[in-house]
C-alpha cells in the first residue's frame, strides 16, 4: 500500500489540475450547416465560466475568417457587427445564438458542407490576463438541436425577417 501512494497522490494531483484548469465550458454547441458554394454561417453555443474571463477569440481550420458577431434588428433592418469581446461573469451563462451573440464562420473552406463535426476554438483571457483555449468538436446540423436555445421567439424555420437589408 506504502509503495502505491506516490501514483495516488499523481493521480490526484492530475484530477485537480485538469479541474482547476477547467475555466470555461461549452454546451449545446452546433454549426449551422451549408450548401455548397456557400461562404459563410454561424456557430451557437452557451458558454459558462467558472471564473471571471473574456471570451477575446475564435478560430477553425475550415474557415479563413472567424469572428464574434453580433446580430440585432434595428427596425426592419438586420444589423450584423464584429465584436471586439466578450465578457463572462463568473457562474453566468452566455449564450450565443441566431439572432443574437454566435460565432461567424466565413470565407469557407472546400468540403465544409460535407463536415458533421467542426474543430472550433474559443480563445479568452482570465482576469488575471492568463490566454486560454477551449478546443470543441461541434456538431454540423440543419437546425437547432432540441435542447439549443433559440432566438428571441423566432421561428427558426421563418426567414421573412431575413429579407430585410442586411448592413455589416
Amino acid at each position: 500500500m506504502h509503495q502505491s501512494r506516490p501514483w495516488f497522490v499523481f493521480f490526484v494531483a492530475l484530477m485537480w489540475g485538469v479541474v482547476a484548469s477547467a475555466q470555461l465550458q461549452a454546451k449545446d454547441a452546433w454549426v449551422r450547416a451549408v450548401v455548397t458554394g456557400q461562404q459563410g454561417t454561424g456557430a451557437f453555443m452557451t458558454l459558462q465560466a467558472s471564473e471571471n474571463l473574456t471570451i477575446t477569440a475564435a478560430s477553425s481550420p475550415w474557415a479563413a475568417v472567424a469572428q464574434i458577431h453580433n446580430m440585432a434588428m434595428e427596425g426592419n433592418v438586420m444589423k450584423m457587427a464584429a465584436v471586439d469581446s466578450l465578457v463572462l461573469q463568473s457562474g453566468q451563462a452566455l449564450t450565443l445564438k441566431p439572432g443574437g451573440y454566435h460565432v461567424m464562420l466565413m470565407d469557407l473552406k472546400e468540403g465544409f458542407a460535407k463536415l458533421t463535426q467542426l474543430p472550433l476554438t474559443i480563445s479568452y483571457k482570465t482576469a488575471s490576463g492568463s490566454a486560454q483555449t477551449l478546443t470543441l468538436q461541434v456538431p454540423v446540423l440543419a437546425n437547432a438541436p432540441s435542447s439549443a436555445p433559440r432566438s428571441g421567439g423566432m421561428d427558426p424555420k421563418d426567414h421573412s425577417q431575413h429579407m430585410a437589408p442586411m448592413q455589416h
